[in-house]
């Protein structure tokens, strides 16, 4: 990967800043990403910037990649390391980082509401709803067999009052390479 970024033109150790948003859990190994990225590219005394979504939010997104690495179906996006703000603050002392500044960003969407026993209707939705993008991720194989286990782990999800709530929070973190 690295010969690809420099054949393209990408300096090694020659950025003084590089920034992330949401995409770590689009990588299947955020943690190697984030310390090659240090290593390889970032200037001593240069500044990474990444955010990524708290564990409570997107969370039919979440709860379906749960399923299917239980199931031990492959999923291509990887957010079930996500537990807390200090998962990325970890991320970043792993990769040698010194962390400058983090922070947690709450309310900018306005989490939603669902019942714990609409499971089999949330992920109907999931797959057919805005053109189907969410279907590519479920083997049509398999599809009953995950829909089962999402119905019930959304279930178990539910709070006293029967209730899946949705957060909406996304996590910053300002690292700099000493």
């Amino acid at each position: 990967m690295w010969i690809a970024l420099i054949a393209a033109g990408i300096k090694e150790q020659g950025h003084d800043s590089i920034t992330c948003a949401t995409a770590l859990a689009l990588l299947q190994d955020p943690g190697n990403a984030v310390k090659e990225w240090t290593r390889q590219l970032l200037l001593k005394g240069g500044r990474l910037t990444a955010g990524v979504s708290t564990r409570d939010s997107l969370l039919v997104g979440l709860v379906l990649e749960e399923v299917q690495r239980e199931l031990g179906i492959s999923v291509p996006y990887y957010r079930t390391w996500v537990n807390s703000l200090q998962s990325l603050i970890r991320l970043f002392a792993d990769a040698g980082l010194a962390v400058e500044r983090a922070w947690k960003v709450e309310g900018y969407v306005g989490g939603q509401e669902y019942g714990a026993k609409d499971g089999r209707e949330v992920f109907q939705k999931m797959i057919e709803g805005e053109g189907g993008a969410m279907r590519t991720l479920v083997d049509e194989d398999r599809i009953e067999e995950v829909r089962e286990a999402f119905v019930q782990s959304w279930r178990k999800r539910g709070d006293a009052d029967g209730r899946v709530r949705e957060g909406d929070g996304f996590c910053v973190v300002i690292g700099r390479k000493a």
